[in-house]
């Protein structure tokens, strides 16, 4: 009978061996297909296929929910009233592309909003109003808060507006279902 003994540093070496192979076996697992201009990742051990997107991989599944659920295409949420006689309107547009909920919020009359940063001059700074995105339940998923004073004077509009984006996973944004909006000021 044989005996398969092995000295310490032969057996790191098969150990070192085994990792390599595994590693080489591994790293073939994925297939590079093109189809329609677009470009998939599929993995060969589970099936799993991804789009490729710049330098993001999206699940298939996500592409048809992102899809269904339109969170790429530009939403124009109901016009808000704050302050304490409702008399500011504010008006939102967003659109979710890629992990990112981008978004447009134009606060209108200016003359008002004026008058409320003239009132609150020593809390200037912090004069402003948050954008709370809510699901369903009415639980806070997201909230952004925008200072008056970070915001662009459109003279034509008599507006304060604002665009930008924040990051938010697609797990969430799935969910957001309304927005509040809160204010940072007294009239």
């Amino acid at each position: 009978m044989n005996n398969f003994n092995l000295s310490i540093s032969q057996r790191w070496a098969l150990f070192g061996v085994l990792i390599l192979l595994v590693f080489i076996l591994c790293s073939f697992k994925y297939k590079l297909v093109s189809s329609n201009g677009e470009f998939y990742r599929i993995n060969e051990i589970t099936g799993e296929v991804q789009q490729i997107r710049g330098t993001r991989f999206i699940a298939i599944d996500k592409l048809k929910d992102i899809n269904k659920l339109q969170l790429g295409r530009l939403k124009e949420w109901e016009t808000q009233k704050i302050g304490k006689n409702s008399n500011i309107d504010v008006n939102i547009k967003t659109v979710w592309r890629n992990g990112r909920l981008y978004y447009k919020v134009v606060v209108t009359p200016y003359d008002k909003i004026e008058k409320i940063q003239k009132k609150n001059y020593i809390e200037a700074f912090d004069t402003g109003i948050a954008v709370i995105f809510k699901d369903k339940d009415n639980f806070t998923i997201k909230e952004v808060n925008l200072a008056f004073r970070n915001m662009t004077h459109g003279i034509s509009t008599n507006s304060l507006s604002v665009s930008d984006s924040i990051e938010l996973s697609y797990e969430d944004m799935k969910y957001v279902d309304d927005i509040a909006i809160s204010w940072r000021f007294e009239e």
